[in-house]
């Protein structure tokens, strides 16, 4: 209680977005107590009722969005954080989570992302979804990483016979395993599945899927570097 109570005092909490929040999106029996907190430099767009579900008991500010994070990273960024939930998506969170300053959230028409307990993510994180992703339990996320599940456009391949054109898939779900670190700056592109236990390395490119457990990732594109790896907090 007296982490949360210390948000409230450090100048960055909005009591409006809050109970915009927590009033806009939830059943009246869940919102009066108040499982979002708000920063005053998050933008909230769409988001109507019932596009954000909490799964478990909802606790006073159990779900952060804009606070915290590495002091260097927010001191220097001032970017504003953008929570946005398109008509027919929804956002659903399996616990406790944890959102740093500059983030965004875009989930698209349609689509649905899914955010296991004990989550948190550091500045700058990016997440664009337009068909799935889910995260499991326990994900730790440095700063910078992006994570989306469509290349943003359509791709063709245009044979040079003069035969149609070749329409390639631009959206696939992204599943990320329960108990994985993804370190700063990393990016994980769609179709992509990470097993449990997991180490994405700084700096690294994900484009293709490692469902074993306990590897630790890395590269530009990535390749599993060793085996058998172990993280804690």
């Amino acid at each position: 209680m007296k982490d949360k109570l210390q948000l409230l005092f450090r100048g960055h909490f909005s009591l409006f977005k809050t109970l915009y929040l927590n009033f806009r999106v939830l059943p009246f029996r869940q919102a009066f107590r108040m499982p979002f907190i708000v920063s005053r430099d998050v933008r909230i767009r769409g988001c109507q009722k019932g596009s954000i579900k909490i799964l478990s008991e909802p606790k006073i500010f159990m779900i952060s969005f804009g606070f915290g994070g590495s002091p260097d990273l927010t001191l220097y960024n001032s970017r504003k954080s953008v929570l946005e939930i398109d008509k027919n998506a929804q956002l659903i969170f399996k616990g406790k989570a944890h959102f740093a300053p500059h983030f965004s959230v875009l989930v698209k028409d349609g689509a649905i992302m899914t955010i296991g307990s004990g989550f948190s993510c550091n500045n700058g994180c990016k997440f664009s979804c337009s068909s799935g992703i889910m995260l499991g339990d326990n994900c730790l996320l440095g700063g910078d990483v992006i994570i989306r599940d469509s290349d943003g456009h359509m791709v063709f391949t245009q044979p040079i016979d003069g035969s149609p054109r070749t329409t390639h898939k631009c959206c696939k779900p992204v599943a990320i395993g329960n108990h994985v670190w993804i370190c700063n700056k990393s990016d994980i592109l769609k179709g992509v599945t990470i097993g449990d236990d997991c180490i994405v390395s700084y700096g690294s490119l994900v484009v293709k899927s490692f469902p074993q457990n306990h590897l630790l990732i890395g590269g530009h594109p990535a390749v599993a570097i060793m085996e058998n790896v172990e993280w804690e907090r």
